[in-house]
């Protein structure tokens, strides 16, 4: 799949450069991509003249630091208040939903992989929301009210699918929204689903005969002992968690809306996955190289 910087459109600012040098920033090959794939601006009324390579950039920079709105620096050259509605709106239309579901395909065949998983894997997080936060739950396992994000990776850790419940939903419950989001209820090459014993309820496995699913559900349990023990393929999902996690407004939910998660964990999902496949091309134009000169 080859993705191309759109034709630019009058009246709309340079976006081809940032104007900081966070390391948060976009660099210019994962903003071409990203570019690519954003909604197309509104025709109806006056052009917008946001630099949106900017105003993402201050998303990613508030995603990773935590600091409150009002607080992003002034040096992305937009007011917060301007930065928060275009987060709002990309939030509420699912824009880096639909980006996330468009890079894996591209991504995994960047690293030498089918674009579709045969292998999913599926585990819950449990955070721990402020006080602000509405539609929150208390999780009895982890001790803690918050909310839940639901994900599902594949093998190279790639988020294929979110959802954000209250914490306290159980995970079998809400694991019937993730399968039924169409990027895994369409993929005819769904072999296997690993999860844990927390999975294991019969009204999930209702839901699952119910479906007709092509897909065996794994249920992999931690083996008796105490201390850290690693599960086969389960710890990718796991590893997935901490660079979620690495984030400090996804260490702990501060958004007051459920949407307003979802749309953070999908931005964090979407810098991993282009980090990825800017990896893999370079990679792979380092070894043609190499092959070229040998």
């Amino acid at each position: 799949m080859v993705m191309t910087m759109p034709a630019p459109i009058k009246n709309i600012p340079d976006t081809s450069r940032n104007n900081t040098t966070y390391p948060t920033d976009h660099t210019d090959f994962q903003w071409e991509i990203i570019a690519s794939l954003l909604p197309p601006a509104d025709s109806s009324g006056r052009p917008p003249k946001t630099n949106l390579r900017h105003a993402i950039n201050a998303m990613l920079y508030r995603l990773k630091t935590g600091c409150q709105w009002a607080l992003l620096p002034r040096d992305f050259g937009i007011p917060p208040r301007t930065v928060l509605f275009w987060f709002a709106k990309y939030a509420r239309l699912g824009v880096w939903q639909t980006i996330q579901e468009a890079l894996i395909g591209p991504t995994r065949v960047a690293c030498g992989r089918p674009a579709k998983p045969e292998v999913v894997i599926l585990d819950s997080q449990t955070v721990k929301s402020a006080e602000t936060a509405a539609n929150t739950g208390y999780d009895g396992g982890k001790k803690l009210k918050g909310r839940k994000r639901h994900v599902l990776v594949d093998v190279l850790g790639l988020v294929i699918a979110v959802v954000v419940t209250s914490a306290g939903v159980t995970d079998a419950k809400a694991a019937e929204a993730v399968l039924d989001r169409p990027i895994v209820r369409d993929n005819a090459r769904l072999k296997v689903l690993l999860a844990d014993f927390g999975y294991r309820r019969d009204a999930f496995d209702a839901f699952l005969k119910e479906r007709q699913v092509r897909y065996r559900l794994e249920i992999s349990s931690r083996p008796p002992g105490r201390g850290f023990v690693v599960i086969k393929q389960r710890w990718i999902v796991e590893r997935t968690h901490a660079w979620l996690r690495s984030c400090r407004l996804l260490a702990r939910d501060y958004e007051r809306y459920g949407y307003s998660s979802l749309a953070n964990a999908y931005m964090r999902s979407v810098v991993l996955t282009v980090n990825k496949f800017q990896k893999a091309r370079e990679k792979s134009a380092a070894v043609s190289v190499a092959f070229a000169e040998s």
